[in-house]
């Protein structure tokens, strides 16, 4: 009995997938790296429909913090990713790279405050949405605003 209750009330830490306002959510938001991000993102693209990646900073990565940002930007392109929202001032290389991306629309936002404030003009009814960063950025506020719609 023990057993069955403990799956029963297991909540994941990690790509927790929820439904809300016509959308998927992948809450993806308890930490970040360059390797997550990426496997995060090819997660995101296995879903049918419109793929948005709402990514925040990577902390801790020293020196090479803005180049590794810029490498999940492009590899956002090369996946297709529709849109790319790049939350916080580290993913400023991150919304650059993607941009460059042929399918690949990507926006930048200084605070959650601001990317909040513009969902009901960027996300649309059937999207999937990944939402991912460092715990330090606050996402699950991000997570919260989206399911609330």
């Amino acid at each position: 009995e023990q057993i069955a209750e403990g799956l029963r009330s297991y909540a994941p830490l990690r790509q927790r997938v929820s439904h809300a306002a016509g959308m998927t959510i992948i809450d993806d938001c308890y930490n970040a790296n360059p390797i997550s991000m990426k496997a995060s993102i090819d997660v995101l693209n296995m879903a049918i429909g419109r793929k948005v990646a709402v990514l925040g900073n990577m902390g801790e990565l020293g020196d090479t913090a803005e180049a590794l940002h810029a490498e999940v930007g492009t590899y956002a392109a090369e996946q297709n990713v529709d849109l790319v929202c790049g939350i916080g001032d580290l993913t400023r290389s991150l919304v650059e790279e993607a941009s460059k991306g042929a399918n690949t629309e990507a926006l930048w936002f200084a605070d959650n405050e601001s990317f909040i404030q513009a969902i009901p003009d960027i996300i649309k009814d059937g999207d999937n949405v990944l939402v991912k960063a460092s715990h330090g950025m606050n996402f699950p506020q991000i997570v919260h605003a989206l399911e609330e719609l």
